[in-house]
């Protein structure tokens, strides 16, 4: 095996994060129970970690992050005996190069993180290519070296595309769509996969059904710059989502209607019908449910289990009517820890001793309000009376925080 290049396999990525599982080719299901080994890596070593034995030696590019957050790179040359995190200074690791491939690349994470690339032929026969790529990107994007590690550590086929036939065009047609590389960078970093797609094919076609149906080029230009991964999707599908969307009800010409197409398009019907379901645990028929999405789609993007936890709150803990929450159903998307808790705990207290009306709180006024409009009306009014509740609050806060 040469320093120069590494032998080819099936592509595939793996990412490991502090705190998180990984996704592993279907024919390396032991491989999962290795890697979630590495957390009990020291924080100031860099990591390797080797692949099953079903893996050859030679397929394999790691890329490993210490704490200090710097790339290394190399080749292993040989299978070093079994551990779940072995260091670069092992003498059971020998590495055949230890190229700087991604110069200085960082990534911002709590904890040690590895990126490991069992490469396809593109660039498996091309080392260098990787490298010479980050410079290229930088420039061309605009984008900081954190933002752009991250964004290949998403999005790895950038790296198999070519810069001057794909990623170029690609980003000259996103800039003029949207008119801003502020707004691009945006998109690429929620999907760095649009660089690659084929826009002739599937991104025009469907910036088109959104036209066609009425929706304004700002709004189109806004789900483009935080949903970019929707127009990638088949134009017949898109179409039917969009067709859908518009025999709800919702108006093409409101926000609304995008954040509509969205979320219809982020699950399943049968998620759907199961969202629908839970609402209705709560008394909330279906009609009820829909016009509930009419106003504020986000309240079918939470999962199920925070739809039960704010509902059972709401309803039990704070004794409210569900039907309240049905016609604001925005407070179905707040969080449960950093605002609804903490805001709610204030009015118990307040409740408790008689300084505030039941019947006359303004949900709204509570929920929705800023911050220090939130403790200038619930708070700081009521100092003299219950001095302990901004400790409450603050504590809550505190708590959740932490």
């Amino acid at each position: 095996m040469g320093s120069d290049r590494i032998g080819v396999s099936t592509g595939c990525v793996i990412t490991l994060s502090s705190g998180l599982d990984v996704s592993t080719s279907p024919s390396t299901p032991s491989s999962k129970r290795y890697f979630r080994n590495y957390e009990r890596a020291s924080k100031d070593q860099s990591v390797l970690t080797e692949l099953p034995n079903n893996y050859s030696d030679d397929c394999v590019m790691v890329l490993s992050a210490s704490i200090k957050r710097t790339f290394t790179g190399g080749l292993l040359d040989r299978r070093p005996t079994w551990s779940p995190h072995i260091t670069l200074t092992s003498p059971r690791v020998g590495l055949l190069s230890k190229r700087n491939i991604c110069g200085d690349w960082a990534v911002v994470s709590s904890g040690i993180f590895i990126l490991i690339f069992v490469l396809p032929k593109p660039i498996a026969s091309r080392w260098t290519h990787v490298g010479s790529l980050q410079n290229k990107l930088n420039q061309l994007l605009g984008i900081s070296k954190d933002d752009l590690a991250k964004a290949i550590t998403a999005g790895p086929a950038v790296l198999k595309r070519s810069l001057e036939n794909q990623i170029i065009p690609s980003f000259n047609f996103f800039k003029a769509l949207l008119h801003s590389n502020t707004k691009f960078i945006t998109a690429f970093k929620r999907y760095p996969e649009i660089l690659t797609i084929d826009h002739k094919a599937v991104t025009i076609p469907n910036i088109e059904i959104m036209r066609q149906h009425g929706v304004p080029e700002s709004k189109v230009v806004f789900l483009l710059t935080n949903q970019p991964r929707l127009f990638t999707v088949k134009p017949e599908e898109f179409k039917k989502t969009v067709n859908e969307v518009k025999e709800m009800g919702f108006d093409p010409s409101k926000l609304h209607f995008v954040l509509a197409v969205h979320a219809l398009r982020s699950m399943r019907k049968s998620t759907w019908q199961r969202k629908v379901e839970v609402y209705g645990k709560w008394g909330w028929s279906e009609e009820q449910t829909i016009q509930a999405f009419g106003k504020n789609p986000w309240c079918m993007m939470a999962s199920e289990e925070k739809i039960m936890a704010v509902m059972d709150f709401y309803v039990n803990t704070m004794g409210w009517e569900s039907s309240r929450i049905a016609r604001r159903p925005k407070f179905v998307s707040l969080s449960l820890e950093k605002r609804i808790v903490p805001r709610c705990s204030v009015v118990q207290g307040l409740l408790s001793k008689g300084l505030i009306d039941k019947k006359r709180l303004r949900l709204a006024t509570l929920l929705e309000s800023t911050e220090s409009s939130f403790l200038e009306k619930f708070v700081i009014r009521y100092n003299e009376q219950a001095p302990e509740l901004l400790k409450l609050y603050q504590d809550k806060i505190g708590l959740q925080k932490s």
